[in-house]
């Protein structure tokens, strides 16, 4: 049995058959005469051999346009990702949406307002936050940096043992050095998951080496891949919305092409992470009305053109969780899950990917919450028309003592947890907290409650294993 999600019955659409069939021709031509340069020889040979064209002194690989729709047509329209605890398996594909948290740099410090790198215990308490979120169906790591001491080694087998520790739903990781990789494969297969690993190119049209050996490592064990490229729009892809399109769906696409060639029956999730840039500045822009076009558009694409798989996320260029941040999340939010992708990253998020808070995921949970309901729709039955009780109340009665209203009210309506919806005297009497500080309680209350389900005694023996085997192997520390 696998997590439900959100159902979204009716997707909108932005983009016309034409429209679509533009774009599509567009990343035919740049994929065949462009191409995109792999920086690793062994991938080049694996793409030569599906028939691909390859110039190795510069690395450079064009795909005919019959690979590129046969690589479409074989490419997985739906498939189940494993949690540790199963009953958070997501099946991926059609119109479920799922929300899962995001992921930055640095956590903010609420009352300094300030930016920091995490404790380990910050980490700690992260990940189980985003477990006990009920609109979390999935975590990402929430940092991307840890505060450790430098006996304690591998920074990213450490984030990666913190998340599956105290997290029982699917995660999601990041690709760094391939030691790290395959400890975390490792440590997924002793706790009975798969892990999603997010992996991101060089636009305009180019993949790295660690990026290449994470779709190698990661197709080879089974394991999903998302691929999240920074699209800029007008720095490293046409300043137009259709242009940037076109370049990322071909990056996308490349980098899928290469997956199925470890592993045909490969999980894989093109997602969207394209930006504005404003040329007054040079500042990057991720809160931006441009964000949600683009991003509904991508998921039309994907979902109705490909029938395939697809990812957004919301992102705001606000420095601390205020106005600005709540309503660039909650616009763009709203508009990407009208559009129907299978998943929206954005719990926790502040500013890009440079600070994060387990508040702000208290306080986004209860946004998403809205979101859902309005997925939801009005439902229209004999239930819901309540002509008979109408009737029975007459012109001048009232609905308050009806079993209908009691056995109604919770099932028709968001019920807020941290919002505040007192008089004003009530919310003046009880300390005029505004929602920050009403998260901040909620945040205490679920660490003191929620408990994660434990590892088993057996997976405990082998997690410690991996971790003492790769903190000997000296490399990169990133991850």
């Amino acid at each position: 049995m696998t997590l439900r999600g959100h159902y979204v019955r009716k997707p909108v659409d932005i983009l016309d058959r034409d429209q679509l069939d533009r774009i599509h021709q567009g990343i035919l031509e740049v994929l065949e005469e462009v191409g995109v340069i792999f920086d690793l020889e062994n991938a080049c040979k694996i793409l030569e051999g599906m028939g691909c064209d390859v110039d190795y002194k510069s690395k450079q690989v064009k795909f005919p346009s019959y690979l590129v729709e046969e690589i479409l047509r074989k490419a997985q329209p739906s498939f189940t990702v494993k949690a540790r605890n199963h009953k958070y398996d997501l099946r991926v594909g059609g119109n479920y949406l799922y929300f899962h948290g995001w992921c930055t740099l640095a956590t903010l410090d609420l009352e300094t307002r300030r930016q920091k790198t995490p404790t380990r215990q910050e980490y700690i308490e992260a990940c189980r936050v985003l477990d006990a979120l009920d609109e979390v169906h999935g975590v990402l790591p929430p940092y991307g940096s840890i505060d450790t001491k430098p006996e304690e080694g591998r920074k990213g087998v450490i984030m990666n043992e913190i998340l599956i520790r105290n997290v029982q739903k699917v995660c999601w990781t990041t690709h760094g050095s391939t030691t790290n990789m395959k400890a975390i494969i490792e440590m997924a297969k002793a706790t009975d998951q798969q892990i999603i690993l997010t992996l991101s190119g060089a636009p305009p049209l180019r993949y790295g080496e660690n990026a290449i050996k994470g779709i190698l490592e990661f197709a080879k064990a089974d394991f999903p891949l998302c691929t999240l490229h920074g699209i800029i729009y007008g720095a490293n892809s046409p300043t137009t919305l259709a242009g940037s399109l076109v370049l990322d769906n071909a990056l996308i696409i490349a980098g899928m092409a290469l997956a199925q060639a470890i592993n045909p029956k490969v999980g894989f999730i093109p997602c969207t992470y394209a930006m504005a840039m404003d040329m007054r500045t040079g500042q990057l822009v991720q809160g931006s009305v441009e964000r949600g076009i683009y991003s509904m558009a991508f998921t039309q694409m994907w979902r109705r053109y490909y029938n395939l798989p697809s990812a957004t996320i919301v992102g705001s260029d606000a420095k601390y969780p205020d106005y600005q941040c709540g309503w660039e999340k909650a616009l763009n939010t709203v508009v990407q899950a009208l559009a129907g992708p299978n998943f929206i990253l954005v719990h926790g998020g502040i500013y890009d990917e440079l600070l994060w808070s387990p508040v702000v995921a208290v306080i986004d949970n209860e946004m998403l919450k809205f979101v859902a309901r309005l997925l939801e729709g009005m439902r229209i039955d004999d239930e819901t028309l309540a002509i008979d009780l109408i009737k029975e109340v007459g012109p001048v009665g009232q609905f308050l003592n009806k079993k209908h209203t009691k056995e109604w009210w919770r099932r028709e309506h968001v019920l807020p947890n941290v919002s505040d919806r007192s008089s004003y005297a009530e919310w003046v009497e009880n300390g005029a907290k505004d929602i920050i500080e009403r998260a901040k309680a909620k945040t205490r209350e679920i660490l003191e409650k929620h408990e994660v389900l434990p590892l088993t005694e057996e997976q405990e023996k082998k997690i410690s294993e991996i971790v003492r085997k790769y903190h000997q192997i000296k490399s990169s520390t990133q991850l």
